[in-house]
């Protein structure tokens, strides 16, 4: 992990990560701006599964990813099964799921919508990740892929979730190594020792199977 350097516009892609020909999730994919760098940093990706659930949003990302190819837009949210729940589309690219809504966001699986091997995943959906990675089990059983997921220990409170539930599920189907990134210094520190000593956390996890 030495090798790791801050840089804000390329949070999730890191040299020692070893990206080639994957197939990337994008969930939470907001205007398109994470797809956006990763596409031009590994050219010979295979296929990004972009999902984002906002109208607007969606019309944002397509513009600006218009001239790239093999992605598929989903305009739903993911969750742990197909639902129909209320969402705030106002906070850009913190929107959310919330109790009340000015929208109604419409949601299913990784697993039901993604039928091919996916091998990297990067999920920023505001305290939802966990509900959404139960939803993708049976792909993160088969295709063991990286995941990059933002982690906030207020935001998963919303969903009655905390960080030690995210370790012990993805403990359970085969992940066996967590990083965070820590700011002071800038490099990548073992994140369930973050967890057991008790911190409010807010930071970016890799888990690798």
């Amino acid at each position: 992990m030495d090798k790791y350097r801050v840089r804000i516009d390329q949070q999730y892609f890191e040299d020692f990560m070893n990206y080639d020909q994957e197939v990337f999730a994008d969930i939470g994919g907001f205007d398109g701006d994470t797809t956006e760098e990763f596409c031009r940093l590994y050219p010979n990706y295979n296929k990004v599964f972009f999902f984002e659930p906002s109208m607007t949003n969606m019309k944002a990302a397509k513009k600006r990813l218009e001239k790239l190819e093999n992605i598929e837009y989903i305009q739903k949210g993911l969750s742990d099964k197909i639902d129909l729940l209320s969402y705030s589309s106002e906070k850009g690219s913190a929107s959310a799921i919330t109790e009340v809504g000015s929208e109604v966001l419409k949601v299913s699986t990784l697993d039901i919508e993604v039928t091919e091997p996916v091998s990297f995943i990067k999920m920023d959906i505001e305290g939802a990740e966990i509900n959404a990675l139960e939803g993708a089990k049976e792909t993160l059983q088969k295709h063991k892929p990286t995941l990059y997921i933002e982690v906030n220990s207020a935001l998963l409170k919303c969903f009655k979730k905390t960080s030690f539930d995210l370790i012990e599920f993805l403990k359970k189907i085969g992940y066996q190594n967590f990083y965070y990134q820590d700011e002071k210094p800038f490099k990548f520190e073992c994140f369930e020792k973050l967890v057991q000593d008790g911190n409010e956390i807010n930071t970016n996890v890799i888990a690798i199977a």
